[in-house]
Formats: C-alpha cells, sequence, structure tokens
C-alpha cells in the first residue's frame, strides 16, 4: 500500500494482518489524523518517509502493531493506545506521542522497544509506557535508548513491572516543559 500526503489508509476490522509493507510517503492523512487510521492490527514493515507521516488511532481502538517501522518522525495521535510489540524499529526522526487533550497511549510491550529515535515529546494528557506485565508484557529491559531525551508537555512516562520482579530501564535527560507532567512507576499482577 503507498499513501500519498494528505490522504489515508484505514486498518479496521479488528482484525490482524501479518504480512505486507505501507509506504506512507511522509503522510499526514486527512485534517491530521493520521496517514494509517488503525482500528486493527499490522505485521508487516511501515515506512514513514524520510520525513516522517502519522498514525492515527481509530477513536477508542487499541491495535498493535507487530512491525519494523523506518523512516523519518513518526507521530501517533488519536484516543486510544497503540501497542508497538517490535524491538526491530529503526526510524531516526522524533517521537511524538498525541495532541492537547486527546489521551493518546504508545505502549511498548512484548518485544516493542525504540533505540534509534531522536527524542519523545509526549503532549498533554498523552503516555509513553514501557509496559512489562500482564500476558503480553515480559520483563524486558531497554524499551528505549539511554540516551534519548524525554520531554513532557504534559504527559506522562510510566515504567509499569510486575511485583517483586526487577526491570530496568535507563532513559536520556526528562525535561518538564508545562502542565501537570508525569513520571511514573507502577507494580501490578495480571
Amino acid at each position: 500500500v503507498i499513501v500519498a500526503n494528505r490522504t489515508h489508509a484505514q486498518l479496521y476490522g479488528g482484525g490482524f494482518y501479518p504480512e505486507g509493507r505501507i509506504e506512507l510517503n511522509n503522510a499526514s492523512g486527512l485534517a491530521y489524523t493520521g496517514a494509517i487510521v488503525a482500528s486493527s492490527s499490522w505485521g508487516g514493515e511501515i515506512d514513514l518517509g524520510d520525513e516522517g507521516a502519522i498514525i492515527g488511532i481509530a477513536y477508542g481502538e487499541d491495535p498493535s502493531f507487530y512491525s519494523e517501522i523506518t523512516g523519518g518522525d513518526l507521530t501517533v495521535v488519536g484516543k486510544g493506545r497503540m501497542d508497538l510489540h517490535s524491538g526491530n524499529s529503526t526510524y531516526t526522526g522524533l517521537t511524538t506521542i498525541g495532541r492537547a487533550w486527546n489521551e493518546t497511549i504508545l505502549r511498548l510491550t512484548g518485544d516493542g522497544a525504540l533505540h534509534t529515535t531522536q527524542e519523545f515529546l509526549i503532549s498533554d494528557r498523552a503516555i509513553l509506557n514501557l509496559y512489562n506485565f500482564g500476558p503480553q508484557g515480559k520483563g524486558l529491559d531497554d524499551r528505549i535508548g539511554d540516551d534519548i531525551p524525554i520531554r513532557l508537555q504534559g504527559g506522562a512516562f510510566w515504567l509499569s513491572g510486575r511485583p517483586g520482579e526487577e526491570v530496568h530501564e535507563k532513559a536520556g535527560p526528562v525535561s518538564v516543559e508545562q502542565g501537570a507532567s508525569v513520571i511514573g512507576v507502577e507494580a501490578k499482577d495480571y
């Protein structure tokens, strides 16, 4: 699938698409809603384009991506949660999570890790969650690169783990720039 700028592909239906390639060509989608608007899960490669692209979450959905993401900037928007299960992503731009007031969650779970992004920008009411518990979470140290800056602009940075188990994570500099930003650690037995 090749997406041209200001258009978008839709991954709807609650299914799983195990393979293929989506080329987003730096697309933002209609009204910046996302070059992909997802409610389903994807296992093929996603190429953001050299400048980057927007992935939108269908309202209230929780799509999962098991794929390598390559290219420039990644922006995740929409009211819902995007689960990233792959540790093979090599995109090198900025990771922006959410826009003001839209409660976007980017959750790194399973083998999910991001080591090549320039920085994380977590917008108002958005969350970056390093998820190490539950049926899909497993204790994985080093989900994000050790030197990658995290900028909180009213959002939250969470490290989640299982009670009684150690999880180690080293992050780059964390700056609280605006709003009611939160840094949290939680343990749950799921």
